[in-house]
């Protein structure tokens, strides 16, 4: 077995005994409950139900169509099984999870395995990381099923139905694992995130990833830029 985890998402003390005792051997990916580490502000909260939601608190045991992109335990052999695909995988984890799945392979999603996971919690580097994050996805896309020129144009246009289709995914998501009510701040900024995923999808059909990839591994690797200062000294401290 490989865990694929982040350094800003920290396992309870079960959590790999949990994961291991659920392997059985049909198994490609044990995904595990993602919690929100940094809850208070309401852009750690929009951030992680974008990310996370339909994994976190609520959510049910049992197979799933997909797990977590990260924080997530796959079976050796169905990444190996991928060849030379494996390495340029890892950086686009739900292309990752679509491979395996063309291979036949099949998740379980374990509530009782819980991770926290750690938010970015400020404005607008927010809207800056679903924007690349959408660029990177419609870039990979176009690319991968060759798309036409004349049919990058035309998907140029489509940002706002982007938009939608992510705020109905989270609508789904919330009402499936009765997420608790929320304010109206919450989906302001629901709205906005998604908007900007939207764009940067859009745009990433036409004008390529650009170094999104290069800016999005910043946001990975160190989180403590993009939390609000209450945060940031609970997460160094």
């Amino acid at each position: 077995l490989v865990a694929l985890t982040e350094d800003h998402s920290y396992p309870d003390a079960t959590w790999a005994e949990r994961a291991l005792a659920a392997h059985d051997g049909r198994w490609a990916a044990i995904g595990a409950r993602v919690r929100n580490a940094n809850p208070a502000s309401v852009w750690s909260r929009v951030n992680h139900d974008l990310a996370y939601g339909r994994w976190s608190d609520g959510a049910l045991d049992g197979e799933i169509d997909d797990v977590p992109g990260f924080n997530t335990i796959f079976a050796r052999d169905a990444l190996l099984a991928l060849g030379a695909d494996l390495a340029p995988l890892l950086d686009r984890v739900a292309a990752l999870h679509q491979a395996i799945r063309d291979q036949g392979g099949r998740f379980l999603f374990h509530a009782d395995a819980i991770l926290n996971h750690w938010n970015p919690s400020v404005g607008l580097p927010s809207v800056s990381l679903w924007f690349r994050i959408g660029r990177c996805f419609g870039h990979y896309r176009a690319r991968t099923e060759r798309w036409s020129v004349g049919r990058r144009l035309t998907y140029m246009t489509a940002a706002p139905l982007v938009a939608l289709v992510r705020l109905r995914g989270q609508y789904v998501a919330r009402r499936v694992r009765t997420a608790p009510a929320e304010t109206w701040a919450y989906y302001a900024v629901l709205a906005l995130l998604a908007t900007a995923a939207g764009f940067g999808e859009t745009f990433g059909y036409v004008a390529g990833e650009g170094a999104a990839v290069d800016a999005l591994n910043d946001f990975e690797f160190r989180r403590d830029r993009y939390l609000r200062p209450r945060d940031r000294l609970a997460f160094l401290g």
